[in-house]
Order: structure tokens, then sequence, then C-alpha cells
């Protein structure tokens, strides 16, 4: 009899507990069959600049980033004007990058663009990255991946894990992929929106994708619930993301002003605009994939 209710109550105990979900994994580590292989946390103290191993900067306005923009990108370092010796790149001390847009008194607008180029490339895996966005008219922060290979942009390909305009409401994401046969405004794309009425600036999501042969799959929040899965749309499309392992992606992250999309800035923009990330995330399955550094 008792071995009897013994068992029951294990039953009983293994029926209740996913009902209320089991308590969140404790690490980076713990996420299922995936196997963390690169990441980078943003622990550092206040005001230091993002990890030199891990990330290098673009810099400048090179007539507007093919999109007519306004921001001048700055690295942490540079305070040639229109830069100055507040960054628009550095760590909070409190777990988080900040990525800064800023409106000076002549009304120019600086920011940050960083990137693994050199540094780190992937390919194929589940790359993430946890963030709050601003928002405001004429603000567009990305997470994205660029191919590295000879051939350029599109025909290497590019993978936009999240890009938020305006135009899309306060609590949607899309995410894109382009190649040389689909760019621009014919790049393969989907949308999520965030549950009941949140917005990307009232806290933290994660953004991510999982990326396989012949396959990209982007989710919000949960990677077993991908709200897109992109395929070639033809036999004969360009297809650039499964020549990955010889040419693969390097990681960025941005937050640009004004333009042709998102469009300009204007009573709603803040003149100082804070894009948060906490951590960016690679990992493997074991399946398929390589990392290079």
């Amino acid at each position: 009899m008792r071995n009897w209710i013994g068992l029951a109550l294990i039953a009983l105990l293994l029926t209740v507990v996913p009902l209320f979900g089991a308590p969140p994994p404790s690490g980076p580590r713990a996420s299922g069959h995936w196997q963390l292989v690169w990441s980078s946390e943003f622990n550092g103290p206040a005001g230091a600049p993002p990890p030199a191993a891990q990330w290098t900067y673009d810099r400048g306005n090179r007539r507007g980033w093919g999109n007519n923009e306004l921001e001048n990108y700055c690295a942490p370092e540079d305070h040639a004007d229109p830069c100055s010796a507040r960054p628009n790149i550095y760590q909070d001390g409190h777990g988080h990058l900040v990525i800064q847009a800023r409106r000076d008194a002549a009304g120019r607008w600086t920011s940050g663009r960083l990137k693994t180029q050199g540094l780190y490339q992937t390919s194929f895996g589940r790359i993430e990255a946890r963030m709050k966005l601003p928002l405001g008219a004429g603000l567009w922060p990305a997470f994205w991946l660029l191919g590295t290979g000879p051939g350029g942009w599109p025909a290497e390909g590019e993978i936009d894990i999240m890009e938020h305009v305006p135009q899309l409401g306060s609590g949607t994401i899309q995410s894109t992929i382009h190649a040389a046969d689909f760019f621009g405004g014919h790049g393969l794309h989907g949308q999520a929106t965030l549950p009941k009425g949140a917005t990307v600036a009232s806290g933290f999501h994660t953004y991510g994708v999982i990326w396989k042969p012949g396959s990209i799959q982007f989710y919000l929040d949960h990677p077993a619930h991908p709200f897109v899965t992109l395929t070639p749309p033809t036999p004969q499309s360009s297809w650039p993301f499964d020549d990955s392992a010889t040419d693969p992606f390097e990681i960025l992250l941005n937050l640009a002003v004004g333009g042709n999309w998102p469009g300009p800035p204007g009573a709603t923009t803040p003149p100082t605009a804070k894009l948060l990330v906490d951590y960016v995330r690679v990992y493997k399955n074991g399946q398929t994939g390589t990392s290079t550094l």
C-alpha cells in the first residue's frame, strides 16, 4: 500500500509540474540540445567599450549607407567632430551594451554600428540577442548577419534577424533575408507582434534565427516556436546561405536614424535614443555548421 501511494504521489508531481512550468535555465549553456559556442555578455564596468577581441566598428556616414540616412557612426574612441567625448557605444555597468543615437545642438545625428568582421564569423546554428529597443520617428534598430565572401552584397547574402521601424507599429518587428534574386524591398521576410499590447520598448525580448541548410527560421522569445520559415522561392533562386561554411557571416548591431526607410525623425523622436543589448549568443546543435575566429 505504501509503495502504491508513493508511486501515485510521484505520478501526480510529474503531472502537475509541467502545468506550471519548470524553472527557467540558470545560464547560457542551459538550452536543450544547443551548445553555446560564442557569446558577448556585456558585463564590463560602466563606460567601458565592448570587448575589443569580439567587436569592431563602422564609421562615418558613407553617403547615407545607401539609404540616405542621417547618422554618423562613431566608435567609442572617436572624438573628432561630429563625434564627441561622450561615446555612442558603451557598457552600462549593469550587464548591457548601449548603442546611443544622439542629436547635437546643430541638429546632427551620431550613433553606433558594431560588427564582428575579422574577429568572428559564423554559419548555421542558432543566433540570438536579448534587447530592448527605442521608439520614435526615424529610428531603425537592427540585429543582423552579413555574408563575408568576395561577391559583395547582395550576392553573398544578408540575414536581418530583427529590424524595427515605426511603420511596423510599436509592438511588431520584421525579419528579412536578402540575396541576388531577392533584395531591398523584394527581400523575403516575416513579421511578429508581441502579445497583450506590449511594445518593443517596454521590456527586453529575445530575437533569434535558427539557420539550417535550405531554411532560415526566425523567432521572437521562443526558439521552439518560429514565426516564419524562409526557403529558396524557386529551385533556381540564388541561395548563398548554404555556401556559408566557406563564406561565413559576420554579426552586426546598429541604430540608424532617418533615410528612405524608416523616414525622417520628427516630434516623437527623442534627442537621445538608446538600444540596450543584454547579450548576443551563438549556439550549435552538432548536426551541421561552423564558426570561425
